[in-house]
């Protein structure tokens, strides 16, 4: 089996020269990809008493074609010494051609960061926004279940509503854009919250791994152009 296993990866290692496929004009034609999503997950032996002798972490990725069905990939993060010379390989299988930019979409991970890193020369890395949204509902329903402070004054279910508009507004932010302005807005949430309640400082907590979460992925948040108006129509429309 090891020795399979070598074969195969040095298979996978075998430099490729993709040349380009022309057009009726002689350029290159376009990218045959949309896009490649990656992901990690973890593979435990079946015997192993603890993630630390018996888990390891393997990046998985599938290639999004225009046309057709994609492609599969796979290799273990910690053990892959050339990493670039694998991706370069699987595009080129792809039909890719060398200095093609293509789209890396991810969920935003930690390792699935470092990951991307290394596939740079490769193209772009965003952010996929299914993961962000999935965040925020979360982040909703949390808002949604705190429960009414006594001692506040104001009405609780107006109280309730205000938190959600700002998050609906940081959310706007995000999806136009304009991370940095979502980020400020995220910081208005936790003074609308406060900290009067155990409920309330939990609520605080997710605020915050929620804003190092987007901190940490900046580089791969498309961002908006300098010229655009970010309180535009489509804004107003995202928060209301």
């Amino acid at each position: 089996m090891a020795t399979f296993g070598a074969r195969l990866d040095r298979e996978a290692h075998e430099h490729i020269v993709a040349a380009p496929v022309l057009n009726e004009f002689g350029l290159p034609k376009r990218n045959p990809l949309q896009a490649i999503g990656i992901d990690g997950g973890y593979v435990k032996a079946v015997d192993a008493p603890s993630r630390q002798e018996g888990w390891f972490e393997v990046m998985v990725g599938k290639s999004l074609p225009r046309a057709g069905s994609g492609h599969v990939f796979a290799f273990v993060h910690r053990l892959e010494a050339r990493p670039t010379e694998r991706m370069e390989r699987f595009l080129a299988q792809q039909g890719v051609f060398p200095a093609q930019p293509t789209t890396f979409l991810s969920d935003g991970g930690e390792t699935v960061r470092q990951a991307q890193g290394d596939f740079r020369q490769f193209g772009e890395p965003i952010l996929d926004w299914f993961h962000v949204a999935m965040r925020m509902t979360q982040l909703s329903q949390a808002i949604k279940g705190l429960p009414a402070d006594p001692t506040d004054e104001t009405d609780p279910p107006k109280h309730i509503e205000e938190c959600l508009r700002i998050l609906r507004r940081a959310k706007a932010y995000l999806w136009h854009g304009s991370p940095h302005r979502a980020l400020q807005t995220l910081e208005d949430l936790t003074w609308e919250i406060g900290t009067e309640s155990e409920p309330a400082k939990a609520m605080q907590d997710k605020l915050e791994e929620f804003m190092g979460y987007v901190t940490a992925n900046l580089a791969a948040i498309p961002l908006q152009p300098a010229s655009s108006n970010p309180r535009s129509t489509k804004l107003s429309a995202s928060d209301s």
